[in-house]
């Protein structure tokens, strides 16, 4: 059970969730169309690398949040710290 957060599999899972919330939170939900869903889920994938590196290295906004999210949960959650920079 404590090795799921060092998974690929399950940062991804979580920063493409994190990605649909975003989209939730932001209440617009008729206005997504195929292009920017594929753009969301993509930013889940670069994210979820992300984490296991030096952070993300972008300026697109919503990739951010997802990644300050995603980092977030595996440091409240399960104790795993993540683009910690020395």
């Amino acid at each position: 059970m404590t090795q799921y957060p060092h998974s690929y599999a399950y940062r991804v899972t979580l920063c493409a969730f994190l990605a649909a919330l975003l989209r939730v939170a932001e209440g617009n939900l008729a206005g997504v169309t195929v292009t920017k869903f594929r753009n969301d889920i993509a930013d889940a994938y670069y994210v979820a690398a992300a984490l296991f590196f030096d952070g993300l290295w972008t300026n697109d906004r919503r990739a951010g949040a997802i990644l300050g999210h995603a980092k977030a949960i595996l440091r409240l959650r399960w104790g795993v710290e993540c683009c910690v920079h020395p």
